[in-house]
């Protein structure tokens, strides 16, 4: 990952039309409202996968990538959530998280 993606947003919100990053040592992430998808990256190898978990309200909600160094695995969302805010973080399995980024959807 080239040094710009280490400045991207550690959390905060973004305005609707915007996508949203999270970088940690590890591990980047990013939610597009547009398309109501997860990104998630594992951009280490250290034999540790990554994950991504998310909320909005009341219903929580992860996925894994275990697939090593240098993949990518994209989620959706359901189309149930239209409006609101949504709360995601990414991590390194058994190693640590990022912050909470909160963004309208």
């Amino acid at each position: 990952m080239g040094s710009a993606l280490a400045v991207a947003l550690a959390g905060g919100v973004a305005s609707p039309a915007s996508a949203g990053t999270s970088v940690i040592k590890g591990a980047y992430g990013y939610f597009d409202p547009n398309k109501d998808m997860f990104g998630l990256g594992d951009t280490e190898r250290d034999g540790h996968g990554v994950f991504l978990e998310w909320h909005i309200g009341s219903y929580w909600d992860s996925f894994k990538n275990e697939k090593g160094n240098g993949t990518w695995v994209d989620e959706y969302i359901p189309n149930s959530f239209q409006d609101g805010y949504i709360e995601w973080r990414v991590c390194v399995i058994s190693v640590r998280c990022s912050g909470w980024t909160k963004e309208r959807i």
